[in-house]
């Protein structure tokens, strides 16, 4: 039986000053926290890599540290939502998701064509792209074939509109 390395442990086998350790990196890694924070996360890194352990003080502290980055991230952290354009076959998507590369991968598990996502629209919240996929839907009913999906001869229109500040520009105007 092959022998560990000393200070190499299993991720099943870690403590919780090396689970600390490991959010402490990362968050230093990721950037963007204030300068009081990263002066004291860097000095525990230190302390943590010199002794493979943190005092019970350290954890502490450290363990208040992120949960406030937490709660910092969580407010300042828009719920943005995104509507989508995907095109499989002769036919075109438009809808809506958080996350549009995990939305596409669902849609391709049922479809036998390749789905490709053509556009993302970003809105600032999942209710405005709630309605801006419904103005869209509305816009190109004509051009419908079922549920959300589109004759695929809309893409160019659909990628020639524009939502801003609650005015429609188009550059063409076949869809409306």
């Amino acid at each position: 039986m092959a022998k560990r390395k000393k200070g190499k442990r299993r991720a099943g086998n870690l403590t919780e000053s090396d689970k600390l350790a490991v959010k402490m990196d990362s968050l230093l890694k990721r950037g963007g926290l204030p300068d009081k924070y990263k002066e004291v996360l860097t000095s525990m890194k230190i302390s943590y890599l010199r002794h493979h352990s943190l005092t019970p003080q350290q954890m502490r502290y450290a363990a208040s540290i992120m949960g406030e980055m937490n709660k910092l991230k969580t407010k300042n952290r828009k719920k943005a939502g995104y509507v989508y354009l995907v095109r499989a076959g002769g036919a075109v998507k438009i809808g809506k998701s958080r996350s549009p590369k995990e939305r596409v991968k669902g849609l391709q598990t049922g479809n036998h064509d390749k789905v490709i996502l053509c556009a993302t629209f970003e809105c600032e919240t999942s209710a405005k792209a709630t309605i801006f996929e419904r103005r869209l839907h509305k816009r190109f009913k004509a051009s419908r074939l079922r549920g959300e999906w589109f004759d695929r001869a809309i893409t160019n229109n659909v990628l020639c509109e524009a939502y801003d500040g609650g005015k429609w520009v188009t550059t063409n105007q076949q869809g409306e």
